[in-house]
């Protein structure tokens, strides 16, 4: 017979030599952070009221037709499916 042989997985130790980060470098590393972010956010070229006006009427507009694509789909398939194939109604 053949003996199965126990495939060993190896053992894998903690992460213990992660430094302890102290409350005062958290908080320079925090504060730094967001002199970063403020610092990115000036760089963003942000649309004018025009375009988000715009490109708002835009999704809308695509977010209703296929919502009624979508609903007129649907109760055509109901009525193919309950009509034609089940004979119910």
């Amino acid at each position: 017979m053949v003996e199965k042989k126990k495939i060993e997985k190896p053992v894998t130790k903690p992460n213990t030599n992660r430094k302890k980060v102290t409350f005062k470098e958290w908080w320079t590393k925090t504060v730094k952070f967001f002199k970063d972010v403020r610092i990115e956010m000036k760089k963003v070229v942000w649309p004018s009221q025009k375009q988000v006006i715009k490109h708002t009427i835009v999704v809308l507009t695509f977010t209703l037709f296929f919502t009624v694509f979508i609903l007129l789909a649907d109760v055509i398939y109901e009525q193919l499916i309950f009509k034609f194939l089940l004979k119910i109604r």
